[in-house]
């Protein structure tokens, strides 16, 4: 719920009792319950307002919490993306008013669904907080480690960039000694100077040639479509020629071959940095949680047969 503090400030509060459970310190109770409080309150500046909601600065950080930083100037880079999401917290803020003000609030299961996404939150930050307290400063070591391992792995496949211009052939109506002359005709063209991407963009039927221009960059041969594959294996670098592929026919340039090749440390060190510390971070989370279940799981009597009953027949307290 909302009340306006001092002008352009705005306090934030949330108070739930649950009959069968929160503190976030719980509370073992007598009659084997539990008891759980949860409280929230924070005071932030408004920076938009609308149909009576407003909303604050602190209200957006926890709107945005999860969104990576280096996605953040993005999500906020227009005046348009910044409307779009004040929109958004101050429609759910509005709905979550009205739902207050019918009671829902009182509802002892969406209280119960309030406090896990709470607590759900409250771990992730704590499992956070805990893992960047032990990592390491650097893992380069760790990264060339992995790198002796199995240099294998970081082996490139034979690639080739290339430019080309197709005339389809793949429709069943296709008149192929027609479209082989045209085919023909712009392949003399490219030969006597004019771009191959030039002629691509205004010919080619690729229906990627808005997106690409008919340019490739480092394809692996091996992903190639067999026919297309077997033509471009024929030309060295520079050549043009034309060639047939299941799709029809291309005018095909061969701008760089680049043979199959071991990478260096250096090109992937950084990748291999970020693996490392990611493998890290798993290895000391999985360690904290081992020392969770250690301890065995009790149940009380007649615990399953409850649960069962609760979740299948929708019972309730």
């Amino acid at each position: 719920m909302l009340k306006p503090v001092n002008p352009g400030q705005l306090i934030v509060g949330l108070s739930l009792i649950l009959g069968f459970g929160i503190t976030s310190a719980q509370q073992i109770l007598p009659a084997d319950d539990v008891k759980r409080n949860l409280e929230l309150s924070y005071t932030s500046e408004i920076v938009a307002t609308r149909s009576g909601v407003a909303v604050s600065l602190r209200d957006l950080d926890g709107r945005l919490a999860d969104l990576p930083d280096d996605q953040r100037s993005e999500v906020v880079g227009t005046p348009e993306r910044v409307a779009g999401i004040l929109n958004g917290v101050l429609l759910t803020q509005y709905l979550a008013d009205s739902a207050i003000e019918h009671g829902l609030l009182a509802d002892p299961k969406i209280q119960a669904e309030i406090h896990v996404a709470a607590m759900e939150i409250l771990a992730k930050k704590e499992r956070d907080r805990y893992v960047a307290e032990r990592l390491l400063d650097d893992y380069t070591s760790q990264a060339r480690e992995i790198y002796l391992l199995e240099p294998e792995a970081f082996r490139q496949p034979e690639r080739v960039t290339f430019t080309h211009l197709l005339l389809r052939t793949d429709d069943p109506d296709a008149d192929i000694p027609a479209v082989k002359e045209r085919a023909n005709e712009l392949l003399e063209r490219a030969r006597n100077g004019e771009a191959v991407a030039e002629l691509a963009l205004k010919y080619s039927e690729d229906p990627s040639i808005q997106d690409n221009g008919g340019y490739f960059r480092a394809v692996p041969t091996a992903d190639l479509e067999p026919g297309f594959r077997a033509g471009i294996e024929k030309l060295e670098e520079g050549e043009i020629d034309l060639i047939r592929s299941a799709y029809g026919f291309h005018v095909l340039q061969v701008d760089q071959r680049m043979a199959s090749r071991v990478q260096p440390f250096e090109e992937v060190a950084d990748q291999l940095r970020a693996q490392a510390r990611a493998d890290h971070a798993r290895e000391i989370f999985e360690n904290y949680a081992a020392t969770f279940y250690e301890d065995n799981l009790q149940l009380r009597d007649g615990a399953v047969a409850k649960i069962i009953d609760r979740v299948t027949n929708s019972t309730d307290d």
